[in-house]
C-alpha cells in the first residue's frame, strides 16, 4: 500500500513538473498564427476622393509568421463606407486580401518592428442612396503600404498605411486607409 502511494505521488510530482516545463516554453514561444482586429479613416483618392468625403473602416486579420523568419503572409476583411460630398449617397466597399507581410527589425527585445505589407485583392463596390436602386460590382486590385508593430503582453499593437489600386470600368478607384490594430498571438 505504501509503494502505491509513493508511485501516486510521484505520478503527479511528475505530472506537476511536465505541466510547468511545458507551459513555460508555450509562454516563451509565440503562436505562428495571430488574429486581429483593425480600423481607422479611410481617404479616398483620385477622382473617387473628388465625389466623397474621408470614410472609415473596420476588419478583421489572421496572419502567419515562421518562427525566426522575417516574412509572413497575412488575410484582412475590411469594410470601408464613404458619404457622397454634398449628399445623401453612401459608398461601401468590402476588400477581403490576401498579402505578404516583410518585417524589419526582428530579433529579441525589438521594441519596434517596421514592415511592409502588398498583395492582392477582391473589392466589392456598392453604392446607395434613397432614391435609386442600389449598384454593386465585383472587382480586382492591389495593395501595398508600410506601418509599425508595437509588442505587449500576449498582444501587440499597429499602426498602418496602405494604398488600395481596385481596377473598375473606365479607370480605378483608389484609397488609402490609415488603420490602428490589434493582433492576438
Amino acid at each position: 500500500m505504501r509503494n502505491a502511494s509513493r508511485v501516486g505521488v510521484f505520478l503527479v510530482a511528475a505530472g506537476l513538473t511536465v505541466s510547468t516545463v511545458v507551459a513555460r516554453t508555450a509562454q516563451a514561444q509565440a503562436s505562428p498564427i495571430a488574429f486581429g482586429i483593425t480600423a481607422g479613416a479611410t481617404k479616398a483618392t483620385g477622382d473617387f476622393g473628388d465625389a466623397v468625403d474621408l470614410g472609415y473602416h473596420v476588419g478583421g486579420l489572421i496572419q502567419y509568421t515562421g518562427p525566426e523568419v522575417p516574412i509572413g503572409i497575412r488575410g484582412d476583411v475590411v469594410y470601408h463606407r464613404f458619404s457622397e460630398k454634398g449628399g445623401g449617397t453612401t459608398a461601401n466597399i468590402l476588400a477581403g486580401t490576401v498579402n505578404g507581410v516583410y518585417m524589419f527589425g526582428m530579433g529579441p527585445g525589438a521594441q519596434i518592428t517596421p514592415y511592409v505589407i502588398g498583395g492582392v485583392g477582391f473589392y466589392h463596390l456598392s453604392v446607395g442612396c434613397t432614391d435609386c436602386t442600389d449598384n454593386s460590382s465585383n472587382k480586382f486590385g492591389l495593395n501595398g503600404g508600410g506601418g509599425l508593430s508595437f509588442p505587449l503582453s500576449g498582444f501587440s499593437a499597429f499602426v498602418e498605411a496602405r494604398y488600395h489600386h481596385i481596377f473598375t470600368d473606365g479607370g480605378a478607384t483608389s484609397m488609402v486607409p490609415i488603420s490602428v490594430g490589434i493582433v492576438f498571438h
